[in-house]
């Protein structure tokens, strides 16, 4: 049963890490999100994609001006907004409108947990939801085929506070995540301090990834123009690339940080619910009401491009599935195919997904 969009705006503004700003599902009103404090309002707008409140059916933004503008993310859409700037004949501005800020606002690996915690029954392992990269055990996981050591991540270096690693490339490029989405940076001069996730930097085909590991859900790391990379605060692990790639990097820190962390033994061979395409669930909400079980998601596209992507629910008949992301007023019917759903998302989008099933016979179950 597909559940009312106001019910999840509160899951939603919590899950982005927006309650941090002081924004809450009550100041939602006829799909406005009135923002009175100008420091939080600018904040919202130097992020590239906060185009994912779309998701919580919120179509605008007050901060109180009278300049109403369209602003348009970098996957073509789009969200109105009223300013107290003056812009003269101007009706449309790329996200992000002001320069992004270095502190992180977002979901971290405590959120996907949350998620995942929702399929697991008492005694059961956790599911192995995407292909991913395990920091902490420096092992690749795959969902139907398990987890084996990697050999194209072998140069790993563990750093705790106060650490502090050469990457080699003078004048580095940076990749710094940002709501959902990324940006990209350049160290021209002096020391900069970052508070991430994860963060990239080098240049060419010479890059050093350093992602955040637990307990810390992100780290604080400076980076200076000489190519000295320091973490300042938290645990992560440092890997040397060829290239970097911000969607790998994000599930690696979303979900992989999740596997380092479960209590018992992962589940490879039949997970509960995976995604062969790489789709992350940010939020999740199970009932099982005798042989039915009926599901509502948060789903996200990490990919930096549109992809027709699957969600899987083993030993589940899926009877129907909606998917709703905030460009219409209205669900869209998934078709579903057996014990999976294809769920077609631009680019870093958010959607919501509601899907109800009923379980399997014994017999089949084995052969799914």
């Amino acid at each position: 049963m597909k559940n009312n969009i106001s019910d999840m705006r509160k899951s939603i503004l919590r899950i982005l890490g927006l309650d941090n700003l002081g924004i809450g599902a009550d100041s939602i009103t006829n799909g406005v999100l009135a923002i009175r404090n100008e420091s939080s309002c600018h904040r919202l707008l130097s992020e590239p994609n906060v185009t994912v409140l779309r998701a919580a059916r919120i179509e605008a933004l007050e901060c109180g001006g009278k300049t109403e503008i369209k602003l348009v993310s970098r996957n073509g859409i789009w969200i109105r907004a009223k300013l107290p700037t003056a812009v003269d004949s101007c009706t449309a501005s790329e996200l992000p409108l002001y320069k992004p800020r270095k502190d992180y606002i977002g979901p971290t690996y405590k959120t996907v947990s949350d998620a995942i915690k929702q399929f697991v029954l008492a005694d059961s392992r956790i599911p192995i939801i995407v292909d991913t990269y395990v920091p902490v055990a420096g092992i690749q996981c795959r969902p139907r085929i398990g987890c084996m050591p990697t050999t194209h991540y072998r140069n790993q270096t563990r750093l705790d506070s106060g650490d502090s690693i050469k990457t080699g490339i003078y004048k580095p490029r940076i990749v710094q995540p940002t709501l959902l989405s990324w940006i990209y940076r350049r160290i021209a001069g002096g020391s900069h301090t970052y508070h991430v996730p994860w963060i990239c930097i080098g240049g060419g085909n010479d890059y050093l990834a350093i992602i955040c590991t637990p307990p810390a859900e992100t780290c604080r790391v400076s980076v200076n123009d000489k190519g000295l990379a320091a973490l300042e605060e938290g645990v992560a692990v440092a890997l040397r690339l060829k290239r970097c790639s911000p969607p790998w990097l994000y599930t690696a820190y979303l979900v992989g940080n999740v596997l380092s962390g479960a209590p018992t033994r992962l589940e490879a061979k039949k997970p509960a619910i995976w995604s062969p395409t790489g789709l992350v669930p940010l939020y999740a909400s199970v009932a099982r009401n005798g042989k039915s079980i009926a599901i509502q998601l948060v789903v996200w596209n990490p990919s930096p491009i549109a992809v027709k992507h699957e969600l899987v629910i083993e030993e589940y008949r899926i009877r129907d599935g909606w998917l709703y992301t905030g460009l219409s007023r209205d669900w869209e019917e998934l078709i579903p195919s057996f014990n999976r759903v294809h769920i077609p998302l631009s680019r870093n989008q958010l959607a919501i997904v509601s899907i109800n099933g009923v379980e399997l016979p014994p017999l089949l179950r084995r052969r799914v």
